[in-house]
C-alpha cells in the first residue's frame, strides 16, 4: 500500500473480518514497509494482526497455512506486488 491511501477506510474494511491477518510491505516497489503499514493501521484501530517482512516471507507463510488447513487464502494488495504473487504461485505475468 502506498502512504497516500485512505488508511481509515482500509482499516475499517479489514476489522474483524479474518481469523488471521498478516501485514507486509515492499518499500523496494514504492510501497510502505510492513512496519509502517502496521503503525498506520494500528493508529486507526486495527488490532490482532502479525507483521511479516519481507513480502516473500509472508507469501511463504500463507502458502503453508493454506496447505495445512486446506483452506483458501486471500491476498489484498497493490498491483505493484502482482509479479511476486504470480511468480510464487506459477501464474504467467
Amino acid at each position: 500500500m502506498k502512504g497516500d491511501k485512505e488508511i481509515d477506510m482500509v482499516g475499517a474494511a479489514l476489522k474483524n473480518q479474518f481469523e488471521q491477518l498478516f501485514i507486509s510491505g515492499a518499500p523496494e516497489w514504492g510501497l510502505l514497509s510492513g512496519s509502517q503499514l502496521s503503525k498506520k493501521l494500528s493508529d486507526v484501530g486495527l488490532k490482532g494482526f502479525e507483521v511479516m517482512e519481507p513480502f516473500e516471507k509472508a507469501l511463504d507463510r500463507i502458502t503453508k497455512i493454506a496447505k495445512s488447513a486446506n483452506r483458501p487464502t486471500l491476498i489484498f494488495g497493490s498491483h505493484y506486488v502482482a509479479k511476486a504473487i504470480f511468480n510464487k504461485f506459477g501464474f504467467l505475468f
